[in-house]
């Protein structure tokens, strides 16, 4: 943690409920103590940036057939929902706070209805990645189109390995963090800057 820097590491595995139970309020993949902590620290957190590091999706979209994550719709969708409207009811699209997403096979940067933004790492080398789901598209869990896709590897050509590069730094005394994403080669791909005026 710095002035302009607070990361937050979620586990998605060692709190879980079983996969194939039914999707509601008593369904959760972070656990109520996880859960908990997440929601106090930020709280107390003054960081110019803060950065949710989730091993699995909150904004996606993702595979419509899988329940394993909070994106899917049989999945933990309700607790990924509760977690968005949590952040937003206090303040948190006013504060830099972004989702990092580690375990997807595709890149992407994307904006959930309630104006949360996710970027997902995607694969690091070209054989484990593959092309990722589109908004709209019917066999997503985002059929409706409700998710803002700002760049994703969304078909055969681009799907590529690669990484997110993130720096957060002061210009012009203002901090402001950079989200760039490389190809398996290093080659830019995409980029975004946001700016903290707090």
């Amino acid at each position: 943690m710095s002035q302009d820097l607070q990361i937050w590491l979620l586990e998605g595995r060692d709190y879980r409920s079983p996969n194939q139970m039914e999707d509601g309020p008593n369904k959760t993949l972070l656990g109520t103590e996880q859960l908990n902590w997440l929601k106090k620290t930020l709280m107390e957190s003054d960081a110019s940036f803060k950065f949710i590091i989730s091993p699995t999706p909150i904004v996606g979209p993702d595979d419509a057939y899988k329940r394993d994550n909070h994106v899917n719709h049989q999945g933990f969708r309700y607790e990924g929902e509760a977690i968005l409207k949590w952040l937003v009811d206090n303040g948190f699209l006013d504060k830099n706070l972004y989702i990092i997403c580690g375990d997807r096979h595709w890149q992407y940067h994307a904006m959930h209805p309630s104006g949360i933004e996710e970027f997902s790492t995607g694969a690091l080398v070209d054989n484990n990645s593959r092309p990722g789901r589109l908004t709209g598209d019917p066999n997503s869990t985002d059929p409706n189109g409700l998710v803002k896709q700002f760049y994703i590897q969304g078909n055969v050509e681009s799907a590529s390995g690669g990484f997110l590069s993130l720096s957060v730094e002061r210009k012009d005394g203002f901090p402001t963090a950079t989200f760039r994403y490389y190809d398996e080669k290093a080659k830019l791909l995409y980029e975004v800057i946001k700016e903290s005026h707090i």
